[in-house]
């Protein structure tokens, strides 16, 4: 990425350095004229950004260049995403078998609509395509379970009198509860 190709997106140079590091400074100097305290922490937070950017943007330089690679790029992405879910959902270290539930909801959608959109070529089988679909889908199916997981433990929190009921009257622990994520009823 030295600015020789047309088809770049950005020219990695000196104009690119001076742009992120006058930019670092205006957030910095409007930190410390807003009297945050975050002058010191911006900057520390610019040259981190930065270090990390620059390691995975040479990683995924190397990643998409193969399929086998960007394949296990993306099954890399959709578990995270599942123990990131996870962890949101639970709200502590989850463990494996959650994690390995979460992972499945949160990676299978992206992955099959990944597939499906390069069987029927609406997207070329190329790392440098593949990524960011599979990203954007597994992103937004991790965003989703967090958020639908959250919400079912917090209608379980406040319907606790009917799942200690159910569990009094024999239920097992997983049909206990009201059977009801919000406002809509589950079939049983």
């Amino acid at each position: 990425m030295t600015g020789s190709d047309p088809g770049e997106l950005l020219t990695v140079g000196p104009g690119l350095a001076v742009a992120l590091i006058a930019l670092a400074l205006t957030g910095a100097a409007v930190a410390w004229l807003g009297g945050t305290g975050f002058g010191r922490a911006i900057l520390g937070s610019t040259v981190r950004a930065t270090v990390q950017l620059a390691v995975l943007g040479a990683a995924l330089s190397l990643i998409v260049r193969s399929l086998w690679f960007t394949a296990a790029f993306v099954a890399l992405m959709g578990l995270t995403a599942g123990w990131t879910a996870a962890r949101r959902t639970v709200g502590r270290r989850p463990r494996g078998s959650e994690i390995a539930r979460t992972t499945v909801t949160v990676a299978a959608p992206g992955a099959i609509l990944t597939v499906a959109l390069i069987l029927t070529d609406v997207l070329p089988a190329r790392g440098i395509a593949v990524i960011p679909v599979a990203g954007s889908a597994i992103g937004a199916a991790m965003a989703a379970a967090g958020l639908a997981g959250n919400r079912a433990f917090e209608e379980l929190a406040a319907r606790r009198g009917e799942v200690e009921a159910g569990l009094a009257l024999g239920l097992s622990p997983g049909s206990s509860g009201s059977r009801s994520a919000g406002p809509q009823r589950l079939p049983p």
